[in-house]
């Protein structure tokens, strides 16, 4: 399975899914976790939806889940995989404004 994660810094998750720098994508398979890719974010300067990501990383053959939660990105992905995390009842952005 691939897992993208919204990042500004490389390394945690971004609260602004639709407006992070990059996206980190992870390969999650038989319980191991590897980062295979670094994806920029095209509309990272953008104050619109967050609909361009979605359909990009769907393009890209990544299903996008949204999760609650912060932090180190993967310890994101492990934990999302062995269950501990579940799908997210909000919205693309997890800020607080």
């Amino acid at each position: 399975m691939k897992i993208a994660i919204p990042t500004n810094d490389g390394i945690n998750l971004s609260a602004h899914f639709g407006r992070c720098r990059q996206f980190l994508i992870f390969e999650a398979r038989n319980g191991e976790v590897k980062l295979i890719e670094t994806r920029m974010n095209a509309g990272c300067h953008g104050h619109g939806s967050s609909d361009g990501a979605v359909e990009a990383l769907k393009a890209g053959g990544i299903t996008v889940v949204l999760v609650d939660a912060a932090g180190n990105a993967e310890q994101i992905v492990t934990a999302f995989q062995s269950g501990a995390l579940r799908p997210a009842s909000v919205g693309m952005c997890q800020c607080q404004h």
